[in-house]
């Protein structure tokens, strides 16, 4: 039998760097409008919808016929978030995949490999990565990670890792989790090096788990400033000019 998947996209109201980031426009459409679209194209998920923690962001959702779960507003991450919400609604799921609220762009297609491989594999935890250049690496925003010969993750940093090198793989923030795997991660609190590197996802590697990974060709640019935001916009109304 076919497992059966959920996309579960994690919106908190607030944010250090942009204000009320879930609402931010693009182009006349919210954020997290944006991302919800991009999620329904998915074609290995059976449902979407939106985990929020405020009352302002679920409202938005509902207004473009998104479905929201309400989830406190003092999680630790999101994929404790995404659990929270699977919980109350999506029991009897076997897949959750945790889409980042802030990437409006991410490949679709991508994320439905990557849906397929935890279906043939029963992988606890399957992600993402892309080639980069050594000038985007620089950025302690874009989160760097190191696999093995097996394409497994060894280590996720903000730092340059490894070091030396000419090309470098970024993270892309999707998590294509087994539920028993998740129900795990969120049962156990996080982590010295989850801490240290303000990165959830260490907390598997640092307790003993397997991250698998995939390699994507095209990157996903999240949305974390208002430069950040100002160049989603140029490049949705870009596309607009071409079509």
């Amino acid at each position: 039998m076919t497992p059966k998947a959920v996309a579960i996209i994690p919106a908190r109201l607030a944010s250090r760097r942009l204000k009320e980031k879930p609402l931010a426009l693009i182009a006349g459409k919210s954020l997290i409008n944006r991302v919800f679209e991009r999620a329904s194209e998915l074609k290995n998920v059976l449902e979407t919808a939106v985990a929020v923690d405020s009352i302002e962001v679920k409202k938005e959702v509902e207004s473009f016929g998104g479905r929201t779960i309400m989830t406190p507003s003092n999680l630790g991450s999101g994929s404790d978030r995404v659990f929270q919400a699977a919980v109350k609604h999506y029991s009897d799921f076997d897949v959750i995949v945790n889409i980042q609220g802030d990437e409006p762009f991410f490949d679709s297609e991508f994320v439905d490999s990557l849906i397929e491989l935890s279906f043939m594999s029963n992988e606890g935890l399957v992600s993402g990565y892309t080639e980069i250049k050594k000038e985007q690496a620089s950025d302690t925003s874009v989160v760097k990670v190191v696999l093995n010969e097996d394409d497994y993750a060894m280590y996720f940093s903000r730092s340059m890792i490894p070091h030396g090198a000419e090309t470098y793989k970024k993270h892309l923030g999707i998590y294509v989790w087994r539920r028993e795997a998740l129900e795990e991660f969120c049962s156990r609190g996080s982590t010295p090096l989850e801490k240290s590197e303000s990165l959830e996802q260490l907390r598997v590697l640092e307790r003993g788990g397997k991250i698998k990974m995939m390699c994507c060709v095209s990157d996903s640019p999240g949305i974390d400033t208002p430069e950040d935001l100002k160049r989603a916009e140029e490049y949705v109304l870009n596309i607009k000019d071409h079509d």
